[in-house]
C-alpha cells in the first residue's frame, strides 16, 4: 500500500477507504464527519493550498496550466489512467457526459479535468488519443502533472501504486502491445468551486447509466470492467450525481 498524507479527516476517510486494480474499493462515506450530504457525496469546504494551486499540469494538447489559473471557474477533478481495463474507461464515460451537459448549458465557467496517475505511460499524445475516442467536448480536459504527479494527487487524498504483471493484462487498445503493468488507485471525484475551495467529494465506482463506452475501450475491458458496465453497484456514482452537485454549487442548472 502507498503511504500518503491527507490534509482533511473527512477527505482522508472518504478517499483512502480501499484500493483495487484500477478501482476504488468500497464506499465508506457514511462514517464521515459531514458538513452535509448531496447526490451520494459529501459536502466539504476546504481551501486549496498554494502547492495545489501552483502545480503545473500539462494537457492533452501539450499546453500547461494550473488550478490557480482557473480562479473563477468551477472544476470537476478526477483521476484515471489510460491503460486501465476496469473502472477508468467508465469514469471517462461519465466525465465526458458531465462535460457535454456543461456545454449544452452554455457555461464557460465550469470545466471537467481528468488527470492521470501514470505520468510515465500517459504523455500528452497518449492522452489526446484516448480523449479522441470519445469525440470532441469543449469542457473536458485530460492532463498529466508529470514529475509532480505524486505530490499533486496525494494532496487531494488520492492514493495509488504501480502493479507489474506476472503475465500481460491483455493487449493495449492503442498499440496492440502487451499491457505489462497497471495501477491500483483511489477513484475519486472532487468539485472545486470558483473560489478555489473543495466543495463536494465522492469515492467509488462509476455508473454509466446505460451509456456506451467507445468501441476501442469496450473491447479492451476485462471481465470485471464489463461487470461494472452492465451491473453497477447500487452505491455507484453517476454523471447525474455530479451534475446535481454542480447545479447546487454553481447555481446553474446542469443536466
Amino acid at each position: 500500500m502507498v503511504r500518503f498524507t491527507i490534509r482533511s479527516l473527512a477527505v482522508a476517510t472518504l478517499l483512502a477507504a480501499a484500493l483495487s486494480s484500477c478501482g476504488g474499493g468500497s464506499d465508506e462515506t457514511a462514517s464521515l464527519p459531514e458538513s452535509g450530504r448531496l447526490a451520494g457525496g459529501t459536502l466539504v469546504d476546504i481551501p486549496l493550498t498554494s502547492d495545489q494551486l501552483d502545480a503545473e499540469l500539462t494537457t492533452a494538447d501539450g499546453s500547461t496550466m494550473t488550478l490557480g489559473d482557473l480562479h473563477g471557474t468551477t472544476v470537476v477533478l478526477t483521476d484515471f489512467l489510460t491503460r486501465c481495463r476496469e473502472i477508468c474507461p467508465l469514469t471517462s464515460v461519465d466525465m465526458n457526459a458531465v462535460a457535454r451537459a456543461v456545454d449544452e448549458a452554455g457555461l464557460d465557467d465550469v470545466v471537467v479535468l481528468e488527470g492521470t496517475v501514470d505520468p510515465e505511460g500517459d504523455d500528452p499524445a497518449r492522452l489526446a488519443a484516448y480523449q479522441a475516442l470519445f469525440g470532441s467536448t469543449d469542457s473536458w480536459t485530460l492532463f498529466t502533472a508529470g514529475d509532480g504527479t505524486d505530490d499533486f494527487w496525494k494532496s487531494f487524498g488520492v492514493a495509488y501504486e504501480r502493479v507489474d504483471a506476472e503475465e500481460p493484462y491483455g493487449t493495449d487498445w492503442q498499440t496492440g502491445e502487451p499491457v505489462t503493468y497497471d495501477y491500483e488507485h483511489t477513484d475519486a471525484v472532487i468539485v472545486i468551486d470558483a473560489d478555489g475551495h473543495e466543495r463536494w467529494v465522492i469515492q467509488g465506482d462509476p455508473n454509466v447509466e446505460g451509456a456506451a463506452a467507445p468501441d476501442a475501450l469496450a473491447s479492451y475491458l476485462n471481465d470485471e470492467g464489463h461487470e461494472h458496465l452492465t451491473d453497477p453497484a447500487p452505491e455507484a456514482w453517476s454523471a447525474s450525481d455530479v451534475e446535481e452537485a454542480l447545479t447546487e454549487i454553481t447555481g446553474h442548472q446542469i443536466g
